[in-house]
């Protein structure tokens, strides 16, 4: 067999330039696809509510017209009566 050397003995001595060389290093790419949610935001608590099917329907179709979510609506809807009940404790 000689001093015939192997198709792979090169790697080695690339993988050692690469390692010296912090700019060769490949950059880590993050990962693409979806942002994260409202359900790993501390901030937000899930919650379940009971609504008339056509109700939850018909709100489900405007909201998707306006690229709204619906638990920005409820969100919306819960700190307005919130803020309501504050203003009617005041005045008493």
């Amino acid at each position: 067999m000689g001093n015939k050397k192997s198709r792979f003995a090169g790697i080695g001595d690339i993988h050692k330039k690469l390692s010296a060389d912090p700019e060769s290093q490949p950059r880590r790419v993050t990962k693409m696809g979806r942002p994260p949610g409202k359900k790993s935001d501390p901030a937000f608590k899930q919650v379940t509510v009971y609504l008339r099917k056509d109700t939850h329907d018909t709100a489900r179709k405007i909201l998707f017209d306006d690229r709204r979510q619906f638990s920005d609506l409820v969100d919306e809807l819960v700190s307005r009566w919130i803020s309501g009940q504050k203003a009617r404790s005041s005045k008493v």
